[in-house]
């Protein structure tokens, strides 16, 4: 909207430019081409997923002696926000220099107030001493814009969809992410995100998908949902293996056929599993279906096709309230001591101040079959891992550790991160948020990870069993649990290394919550 900062009164401009970033300032982006900006240029970011986090950097320069930046979330003060219905500050131009209600001249009401959209923003940059006679923040007024694209956003009514990716590795030049393309536009969406079946009872019909993104590729049809996953390495060792969870709210799966041509998946109905490239296979429930796709010098796709309806049985022929107890499927939704939050990859973003706790489930690591005992350490971030915390003075874990964070404001990211060592032989470390699949977060009533182990409760560790109720993760909505696997990911990781609940309330409700039951003591190796 408008630029004006010299060195000096009646000196050179100072050169300002804007960078942008979508994931909380992890990586950026330059605007308007890297250059000086005055007022009038204009940048569209699109296809960004809900849960981005977006920042703006600004960069004053003049030659080699003068040089600031600061960020729209650094706090320092520099950087100033305006919503729709504000008054705008009321600061003086430096030396004759233009002001800021000229830049704001097309946002203003003539009530004298900001006039932009809901969910819009302005910022006003400072780039020099804050209260000073240069302080008027016109160095930078930049105005930001959300548009939503027509058929991106789930409605609860209409029939839609998610996926969730179980596992995920890349090798050589593998370049697979967490992430959904969806259509010709390639609207991305990040991994648990629904995706519409239907907007306003009207089949969502794509024509067509972008085969090379880095993540899923989906193209919605009538009745049916097709997932590609791209492959067209060279040969020499590159491969991409994903293990995809796809379900359904208010549709039912009626089967699944395969891609075709180049595309088509190996064998993805003979019950094989395996990480070559011929062990592609699907897995179909009522209302999920599991897809693992394994490439290399071509893609996998497969269709999986749907009806609108739910499994709600309807009334109870019997008339009797005797199960009752087993349908309300810890729904504390209800719950005011629950603090609000966001679970977008991999991160916990806080929608509201919270006490949050850390709470060890339990530990069950070993080097090898029946092996010697991993040691395993956890660490944990506020602020989406820029810095990092050390839990429970950094020792190894086993089952009742608590470790609590108080007024925890909102919209920190929260991060946890595992060390796994044994001796010099043996050490891993990942994190909640880097991609590799090796701690996942889990709400109430999501699956659990599709390995083996989980397809019978008996094979779970005490521990584990205790947080699945009929196949699912049991949790009330206080609560989420990071499930760890620091040792090799294939189709038998049990996930089983720590678990670690993660309890998010209120600070209204008063101190954390003091857990009545005992902690489980982790179970002895057999």
């Amino acid at each position: 909207m408008g630029s004006e900062i010299t060195y000096g009164a009646g000196g050179p401009e100072i050169q300002v430019t804007v960078e942008a970033s979508t994931d909380g300032g992890s990586t950026w982006i330059p605007l308007f081409g890297g250059g000086d900006i005055d007022g009038g240029e204009e940048q569209v970011i699109e296809n960004l997923p809900s849960g981005s986090q977006i920042v703006l950097r600004f960069k004053g320069r003049h030659r080699w002696f003068w040089q600031k930046t600061y960020k729209s979330n650094d706090q320092t003060g520099h950087v100033e926000v305006l919503r729709d219905g504000n008054s705008p500050p009321d600061y003086q131009p430096y030396a004759n220099q233009a002001s800021l209600e000229s830049f704001l001249q097309e946002v203003i009401d003539d009530n004298g107030k900001i006039d932009i959209g809901e969910y819009d923003v302005v910022l006003l940059g400072e780039l020099g001493t804050l209260r000073t006679a240069s302080s008027d923040f016109q160095d930078a007024v930049v105005l930001i814009e959300f548009r939503q694209k027509a058929g991106s956003c789930a409605g609860t009514d209409d029939p839609r969809f998610k996926i969730d990716f179980e596992r995920l590795e890349n090798f050589g030049t593998g370049n697979a992410a967490r992430s959904v393309y969806v259509g010709p536009q390639q609207i991305r969406y990040t991994e648990g995100q629904w995706i519409p079946l239907k907007v306003n009872g009207v089949t969502v019909v794509d024509g067509g998908l972008v085969e090379t993104v880095p993540g899923l590729a989906v193209e919605r049809r009538n009745g049916a949902v097709r997932i590609l996953l791209h492959g067209s390495h060279p040969s020499g060792g590159s491969k991409e293996i994903v293990d995809a969870r796809i379900t359904f709210d208010g549709a039912l799966v009626q089967g699944a056929d395969n891609d075709v041509g180049n595309d088509e998946s190996e064998s993805p109905f003979d019950g094989v599993v395996n990480d070559g490239p011929g062990g592609d296979e699907v897995t179909l429930g009522t209302i999920d279906a599991l897809y693992q796709a394994r490439v290399t010098i071509l893609d996998d796709g497969i269709f999986i096709n749907w009806l609108e309806g739910s499994t709600d049985s309807g009334s109870d022929d019997s008339g009797s309230d005797d199960d009752d107890d087993d349908d309300d499927d810890y729904d504390e939704s209800d719950d005011s001591c629950s603090a609000q939050y966001v679970l977008n990859d991999g991160q916990l973003i806080l929608a509201e101040n919270a006490h949050v706790t850390f709470k060890i489930l339990g530990s069950h690591a070993r080097h090898g079959i029946n092996g010697p005992e991993i040691k395993v350490r956890f660490s944990a971030s506020l602020d989406g891992g820029d810095t990092w915390q050390t839990l429970y003075n950094f020792r190894d874990v086993d089952g009742g550790e608590q470790q609590s964070f108080t007024n925890v404001s909102s919209g920190s990211s929260i991060v946890l991160k595992a060390e796994g060592r044994y001796g010099w032989i043996f050490k891993k470390t990942s994190s909640s948020r880097d991609g590799s699949g090796r701690i996942r977060i889990f709400e109430n009533g999501d699956n659990p990870p599709g390995t083996s182990v989980f397809t019978s409760i008996t094979r779970l560790k005490r521990f584990m069993r205790n947080i699945m109720d009929k196949g699912k993760i049991k949790l009330d909505s206080r609560r989420v649990v990071a499930l760890v696997e620091l040792q090799d990911l294939n189709t038998s990781s049990d996930f089983s290394d720590a678990a670690v609940e993660i309890i998010m309330e209120r600070p209204a409700c008063g101190s954390i919550t003091e857990e009545t039951e005992e902690s489980e003591e982790a179970e002895e190796t057999e």
